[in-house]
């Protein structure tokens, strides 16, 4: 971290409970993907979604709040945190990562359904927007040697979910 750079106040989960939402960001991160072995390193296939995979994976999920305000889900690599949004870098991306608004998430009042916590970190959230629930976990997937995807947790990125399947099907 740059040494200007200050760590980010974490705020209570609770601060969700009767805020409306009304626009969804994320920072997409790449289930999987393929680089060149050869310098210079290039990936040549990316994989943003799969069957086997019921879940967005994103390393940063912003809520922008009918407020105006803007807060952030971050996962590191023991679960989930709460904080005010960083400056918007919505344009930023990689090769395995992408910001995009998350327009298939429902917008609306949010109620809390469930916490699951270890500690000060969060390890699930269950938000009620509407009728819809959107559950939030601590987890990655991981590519395994045979291929397959496999989710893990608690791990460093924040896996999205609505109404049980993956946002968008």
């Amino acid at each position: 971290m740059p040494p200007n750079q200050q760590l980010p106040t974490v705020l209570p989960i609770e601060v969700l409970e009767g805020a409306e939402v009304s626009q969804w960001f994320g920072l997409e991160g790449a289930l999987s993907w393929v680089e060149e072995p050869e310098e210079p390193y290039q990936v040549t296939s990316v994989v943003w979604q799969h069957d086997s995979v019921p879940f967005l994976q994103l390393g940063r999920v912003d809520l922008r709040l009918s407020t105006g305000a803007t807060l952030s889900i971050l996962g590191q690599i023991d679960g989930m945190y709460l904080a005010h949004a960083a400056e918007d870098d919505y344009d930023y991306s990689s090769p395995t990562t992408r910001w995009r608004e998350l327009r298939e998430l429902p917008i609306g009042v949010l109620r809390l359904l469930q916490v699951r916590r270890d500690g000060p970190y969060l390890l699930e959230v269950e938000l009620l927007v509407g009728s819809a629930t959107v559950r939030l976990l601590a987890a990655e997937v991981e590519e395994q040697l045979d291929g397959t995807l496999r989710i893990c947790e608690p791990d460093e990125s924040v896996l999205v979910q609505l109404n049980g399947t993956r946002p968008g099907l």
